[in-house]
């Protein structure tokens, strides 16, 4: 765990041969890289989950990589994250499952994260999900920002606008394109302290609590009802 400088790619999770399994993935800050997490989906044999991570990238802070669609065994989850793109006014994407296949057995849960990109030119899309869906996707409590595409959700290859992505049954108690309100005492997102809530911000008590996640990035305690993003606020 810890923080990781510049370059093309930061953390690549592959079997190469070896199952993917029963892993955390936690407390990690990736700045200025053109991608942040790549998974490959093929590999995952057993649950994964990945929380309190910051990822701040120039390009695609988390996305799996398969050349044909490819399903896993078990279940991923991506809980309490701050995935953001500081790609400018080049379209780009947050969360990315293109060619992913989620079988019969297994799910996808993606809850409490913070989407979106640092400049609002942007069009990118918030999440791409997987090809196809035969188990378990579930997307809620998450906050999305600074996208002006009118459709910047996806679902097997189908764009959608915020209510229509309501009505499919997904982010119902998500915030759609607010300002989470970061400190960004940098001024430039580059440093983890960046990423701390202020006080008035909207992200503070609108996530769920999940088992898998007791403490924020700091060691600070979740209460039944946390702070979406990686950090709790805590009052000074």
């Amino acid at each position: 765990n810890g923080p990781v400088g510049t370059c093309s790619g930061a953390m690549n999770i592959s079997g190469k041969g070896t199952p993917i399994r029963n892993i955390k993935i936690c407390n990690n800050v990736i700045y200025k890289w053109n991608w942040g997490i790549f998974l490959g989906i093929g590999g995952v044999d057993g649950n994964i989950t990945f929380f309190n991570n910051i990822i701040c990238s120039n390009g695609k802070p988390f996305g799996t990589y398969e050349p044909t669609p490819s399903s896993y065994s078990g279940d991923i989850a991506i809980y309490n994250n701050v995935f953001l793109s500081t790609s400018g006014s080049n379209p780009s994407y947050d969360i990315d499952f293109t060619k992913t296949i989620i079988p019969n057995g297994s799910s996808l849960i993606i809850k409490n994260n913070i989407l979106g990109f640092t400049s609002p030119l942007n069009s990118g899309r918030y999440i791409i999900s997987p090809t196809t869906v035969t188990g378990t996707l579930i997307i809620d409590y998450n906050q999305y920002w600074n996208s002006k595409k009118s459709d910047p959700y996806d679902l097997q290859g189908v764009s959608y606008k915020w209510t229509d992505w309501n009505v499919l049954g997904y982010d119902i108690h998500s915030l759609n394109n607010i300002d989470p309100l970061f400190i960004n005492k940098s001024g430039s997102y580059s440093e983890s302290q960046d990423f701390v809530l202020q006080s008035t911000s909207p992200a503070i008590n609108k996530g769920i609590d999940v088992y898998e996640v007791t403490q924020d990035f700091f060691g600070n305690p979740r209460d039944a009802t946390p702070d979406i993003g990686a950090y709790e606020y805590v009052v000074q």
